[in-house]
């Protein structure tokens, strides 16, 4: 237990969420990388923290050990997964407001179609006078059942709420307008794709997200290797963005949240994530194995919001490289020696008569000495590349601590 505190040099007792902020672990998943992975999830556990876990393309093996692991602390675990049509989770209930509720489905169908500025703004007043009016009457709905209204039911509710005239009237006008725009017809096309990709069943539950995050619960969101990737990309994605609503609306319990090699489509909603860190007890450990490649795409932004790094074997020499200059360099002096041979520039400088017999003319040699300043990596990348598989590189930034240590 508690092998990340040793690691840092922390007494078991701390609390390692807030001392050690968000934390990245990357490289090569190796007997050292799950080691800490099992005991990271076990720290959460074990303080009674709320844990999300989002798994994209993970091996049923693996996911298999986290939920016995989960299982031997005694908690509840709320698996949402596309291999099942339906989960407990109802994903509206993260949005406080009818506008929140609104934007994020128009959101969703940013991830099934190209859709014009105008068609969004349409589909937006569409739902948000919906969801509106079901809550003025008390109405019960989720995400599967929007993704089912026309305008005439939507009317019927308006008809029926208790909204001033004027507003009311301007709200009807608008939904009858909409009853004839072949628009409404590309909205119920964008609703239909996501049914169809399984989306509305599995985020449509009973319960509520602030019931599921604020109790001590683990929620595991696994993606797998043979399901469709917009299916995965998309229920990620949707889940990213409950999580985060959720934090920035109401005072959860304890989080932990796993990024587990997920792709990070939307990665400004990790970002977000990550930024909580500071304003709540709410912290995210990034699994990341291709750290260059990530880079590459999304520059280093979301990696400035981490506060402290698990460096194991590398599985590139990319990666090794990114990470041998992101544990930073140094001044070191370093010599450099010529050696110059040659004859003296007058051959006859030291003729001297012996016999009649002329002297060779005199050879010398000399030999040069300078100093100069090299800045160097502390640590080669050669280093980050043969890690042993207990071996690993710890980082903190505040207070400043870098080290090679051994996983035992």
């Amino acid at each position: 237990m508690d092998i990340i505190c040793r690691l840092f040099n922390r007494p078991e007792s701390d609390n390692i969420s807030q001392t050690l902020g968000n934390m990245m672990l990357s490289g090569t998943e190796n007997r050292g990388y799950n080691l800490v992975y099992k005991d990271l999830v076990a720290h959460q556990l074990n303080r009674n923290r709320t844990l999300v876990v989002f798994q994209d393309a993970v091996t049923e093996d693996k996911l298999s050990q986290l939920k016995a692991t989960v299982v031997s602390f005694g908690k509840k675990i709320y698996d949402i997964s596309l291999s099942s049509a339906v989960s407990d989770l109802d994903i509206l209930t993260a949005f406080g407001c009818p506008e929140d509720k609104a934007m994020f489905i128009v959101n969703l169908f940013d991830n099934v179609a190209d859709i014009s500025d105008t068609l969004r703004n349409k589909a937006y007043r569409i739902y948000y006078y919906a969801i509106d009016a079901f809550d003025n009457l008390d109405k019960r709905y989720n995400l599967k059942e929007l993704a089912k209204i026309d305008p005439d039911y939507i009317i019927s509710a308006v008809n029926a709420s208790s909204l001033d005239a004027f507003e009311k009237g301007r709200r009807l006008r608008f939904l009858s307008d909409a009853k004839t725009y072949s628009d409404f017809l590309d909205i119920e096309a964008y609703m239909m794709q996501l049914e169809s990709l399984g989306i509305c069943g599995v985020l449509s539950g009973d319960k509520s997200c602030a019931d599921i995050f604020t109790d001590g619960n683990t929620v595991i969101l696994s993606g797998y290797a043979r399901e469709d990737k917009k299916r995965r990309e998309l229920l990620l994605n949707a889940m990213l963005y409950a999580v985060n609503a959720c934090a920035e609306r109401v005072s959860l319990h304890p989080l932990s949240i796993i990024l587990d090699n997920v792709g990070f489509m939307h990665y400004d909603v990790a970002k977000a994530l990550l930024g909580y860190n500071a304003e709540c007890d709410c912290v995210v450990y990034v699994l990341m194995k291709d750290i260059s490649e990530y880079v590459r795409k999304n520059g280093n932004e979301l990696i400035e919001k981490i506060k402290s790094f698990l460096i194991f074997n590398q599985g590139s020499d990319a990666n090794a490289t990114f990470w041998s200059l992101f544990f930073g360099s140094k001044d070191v002096q370093e010599r450099s020696y010529s050696y110059t041979k040659r004859k003296s520039l007058n051959p006859f400088a030291n003729v001297f008569d012996n016999g009649g017999v002329v002297a060779n003319p005199r050879k010398y040699s000399s030999a040069t000495t300078e100093i100069h300043k090299v800045n160097k990596p502390i640590y080669s990348s050669e280093i980050f590349r043969e890690l042993r598989s207990e071996d690993v590189m710890c980082y903190l930034r505040e207070p400043f601590f870098r080290r090679k240590s051994r996983i035992e």
